[in-house]
């Protein structure tokens, strides 16, 4: 009978799923989300890798079947070893697009699911955990990720965690831990950031387990202290508007030049003057005392056995993150004070949903305008959400449950912000909290902040539940069904833009050579989340899922210096990554090489087969690969396929 009561709920989610995809859902083999080759390829090459990895018997983390012959280490990679668990497993009969869509449409199901089952967990409520799935299964920063970043739909992980740890502090069981510390690993196979931010929510929730944490602020009297800084906000404002006013000029301190070119060194010193205004006028305190129906010794044990079975569970990316720091190749982003990804433009919270079906133009020509990026910069968590939020916010303070999720929705909005206050695409200059926090470790490799705002859609669907289940509880059943029929049009999508991959008739030619030689795609790109050398293709690692050959060049998340430096300094490959290159004049001259030599230099580089694309080419690298010595096979669709020539 309990689950009988919810099916209704599940049944629903289903249905969504179907339209938040459509109309995907109709060329589950042939297309993929997207609209146009890109980062959409690489997570279908992920799917395609597992199931060769556990064919071959290979180590599913690292691979010479991209960036060929050094080879890379896939720890650091957005490698969604879950779902190329279940591609290469349950899927297994189905192609690798196929298997691609089946994922996108189940987790877009159970996004929904675990918010449901989280909020009824929180309220008890059906009707509001049916409102919560609903906001959180069809959040616009989820829902974009469909574009491309096929990793960031997975969801449902979070919510999922937090109600196995939650159920595990609760019944302090073995199986509820072990059971808890799976649903975390799960998590971490499937991305880094949502691992971490579930990590966020279960202590915020351990926290509100012991601590009756409490922040007031205490007015103070008017010190001469606070009239100099107040003197000093009026005196940096004025600086600030008469550089406005005036335009850049340079001052001379005696022989010191002072160039004022910007007012963006000005406006990060009013933000630190405002906020020292602000704490002279009001005295924070921090009241953190133990609960005293706590239990931390208890919950201790129950954590501990979620822990075990976690660090079991993820041995292979601990084992492999180890590996990269003893070899020196664990890679991450150089900070500057000022060189981080911004993070949500303040206004993007309050211009709609970019993927509505009725106004989503609207919105992406207002993103357009203020430079705010789709797919990473989307802050909107629904109309419905937020006038009931609204509204119903003071109301909330009377709510037990509230205070971890009003606490996770402050802190992972500012977390969402990034490093500085961007309003209609101006950086304000005002510093927050992630300026500090990409600099510690873990955290620093959570490095765009944007993608927070999935946990602040979390958090806003658990709030909304709070409401609903607090003000609702007399409605008659026509006004909820108007409450849930609002929310479907909130969370109303148009179709998605769709791209058809594939292959050329010469990967099939390949496939049919069984000797396993690396192909050398022309022009050739080597990429990773922090840029790219030459010209990457990705329509090439889909190609690789057809011929079943090695390559040169390729994605992933993390490329080590030691690829880049064997790929610059390599004789043949290395000038061939330079035409590759879209910067490289045209007047650029090849170094002199006879073809004996060149002949030479690719055989001991691996290479085999080379595959050039006449159409993305330039001038200069179809001359050069003119004078190698290779012997042609075939050619179609604007590729043609040579063999390297035996001595």
């Amino acid at each position: 009978m309990r689950i009988r009561a919810h099916l209704p709920a599940v049944a629903l989610f289903a249905v969504l799923a179907l339209a938040w995809n459509f109309p995907l859902v109709l060329h589950l083999g042939t297309h993929v989300p997207g609209g146009r080759p890109g980062d959409n390829l690489c997570f279908v090459w992920n799917l395609w890798w597992m199931r060769t990895a556990l064919h071959q018997h290979l180590n599913p983390f690292y691979t010479t079947f991209i960036f060929h012959p050094v080879g890379v280490d896939l720890t650091q990679h957005t490698h969604t070893v879950l779902n190329g668990l279940v591609a290469a497993t349950l899927l297994a009969p189905l192609s690798v697009v196929a298997a691609q869509n089946v994922l996108l449409l189940v987790s877009l199901f159970l996004n929904a699911l675990a918010a449901y089952l989280l909020a009824h967990r929180v309220t008890g409520n059906r009707f509001a955990a049916l409102a919560a799935g609903i906001a959180f299964g069809g959040a616009a920063p989820i829902l974009v990720r469909l574009g491309g970043h096929f990793n960031l739909v997975a969801a449902w992980t979070i919510p999922l965690a937090v109600l196995a740890v939650d159920r595990a502090l609760e019944r302090r069981s073995w199986p509820s831990g072990v059971a808890a510390g799976a649903a975390l690993a799960a998590a971490a196979y499937s991305d880094y950031y949502y691992f971490l931010y579930a990590l966020v929510l279960i202590a915020i929730r351990v926290a509100e387990r012991w601590f009756d944490i409490r922040i007031r602020f205490v007015p103070r009297a008017a010190t001469t202290m606070s009239k100099i800084v107040a003197a000093l906000v009026v005196a940096d404002a004025a600086f600030i508007a008469a550089i406005a006013l005036a335009g850049p000029f340079t001052l001379r301190l005696g022989r010191l030049p002072i160039s004022m070119q910007t007012t963006f060194n000005e406006r990060v010193v009013l933000g630190f003057l405002l906020v020292a205004w602000a704490l002279s006028r009001w005295r924070p305190v921090l009241a953190s005392p133990l609960r005293r129906d706590g239990s931390p010794g208890a919950d201790l044990k129950a954590l501990a056995v979620v822990s075990a079975t976690l660090a079991l569970a993820v041995l292979p990316l601990a084992a492999g993150a180890l590996r990269l720091l003893v070899a020196r190749e664990y890679t991450s982003q150089q900070y500057g004070w000022r060189s981080a990804p911004a993070g949500i433009d303040v206004a993007t919270f309050f211009l709609g949903n970019p993927l509505h079906a009725l106004y989503g133009p609207l919105t992406n020509r207002a993103y357009a305008a203020i430079g705010a990026s789709v797919i990473e910069g989307t802050g909107w968590i629904g109309a419905v959400p937020l006038v009931l939020l609204g509204l119903g916010w003071r109301g909330l303070r009377s709510v037990a449950q509230a205070r971890r999720w009003r606490a996770a929705l402050a802190m992972f909005v500012i977390w969402a912000l990034g490093p500085y206050l961007n309003v209609l695409g101006a950086n304000v200059g005002f510093m927050l909290p992630q300026t500090v926090l990409r600099f510690v470790p873990i955290v620093a490799n959570a490095r765009i902040p944007g993608r927070a705002m999935v946990v602040v859609s979390l958090a806003a669907a658990m709030l909304l539940a709070l409401t609903l289940a607090r003000i609702g509880a007399a409605w008659s059943t026509r006004r909820k069904i108007a409450i849930v029929a609002l929310l479907l049009l909130d969370v109303a999508t148009a179709p998605l833009p769709l791209y058809r991959p594939e292959a050329s008739a010469v990967y099939a030619m390949l496939r049919d050579r069984p000797d396993g030689g690396a192909v050398l795609e022309l022009p050739l790109g080597l990429r990773d989340g922090f840029g790219e050398i030459g010209r990457l293709d990705e329509r090439t690692l889909f190609s690789q899922t057809v011929s079943g050959h090695p390559m040169f060049g390729g994605f992933v998340g993390r490329l080590p210096e030691r690829v880049k430096s064997w790929y610059r300094q390599a004789p043949v490959v290395s000038t061939l990554l330079t035409l590759s290159d879209p910067a490289c004049p045209a007047a650029w001259m090849p170094p002199d090489m006879s073809p004996e030599s060149a002949r030479d230099a690719l055989r001991q580089a691996s290479v085999r087969y080379v595959v050039l694309d006449r159409e993305t080419a330039s001038a200069g690298m179809i001359r050069y690969v003119s004078s190698l010595p290779l012997t042609p096979l075939a050619e179609d669709d604007g590729r043609a396929l040579y063999e390297v020539r035996k001595p």
